[in-house]
């Protein structure tokens, strides 16, 4: 069985689980032509989505040359939440490509527990993943 049929078989091209906090939270990734679908899941299964569009500006009128990030996230169903929405800007601040929309699902058990260090541990487990590598 080559990569591809492996690939094939499971459906998706990144799948795994972290135990982060105590809860067990599902990785998965996958990128289609345009987009790319992450869902971080303490579930087992999707509780909402979001889209995520990046558009990166540069201002020539600036001393520095940093670019500043735009996100435009729009809620497609699910439960929607202010918490869910400031993480998953945060995430993208570290992911997001300029090219393609992300279709993100977030689902935790506790918006209450976004706290920084659950997001940089999901962060950092992101950046681990061959398709969010810089």
């Amino acid at each position: 069985m080559s990569a591809n049929d492996s690939e094939i078989e499971k459906g998706f091209e990144f799948i795994e689980a972290h135990s982060i906090n105590g809860i067990q939270t599902e990785f998965v990734v996958h990128k289609f032509m345009n987009k790319i679908l992450l869902i971080i899941t303490q579930f087992g299964k999707i509780g909402n989505f979001y889209s995520v569009n990046n558009q990166v500006f540069s201002d020539d009128n600036m001393i520095s040359a940093s670019n500043t990030k735009i996100f435009n996230i729009k809620h497609l169903f699910g439960p929607e939440s202010i918490e869910t929405e400031g993480a998953i800007r945060y995430l993208m601040n570290f992911i997001a490509s300029e090219r393609q929309e992300i279709l993100v699902c977030f689902a935790v058990k506790n918006n209450d527990n976004l706290s920084k260090e659950f997001l940089d541990r999901v962060k950092d487990i992101l950046l681990k993943i061959p398709i969010f590598m810089k």
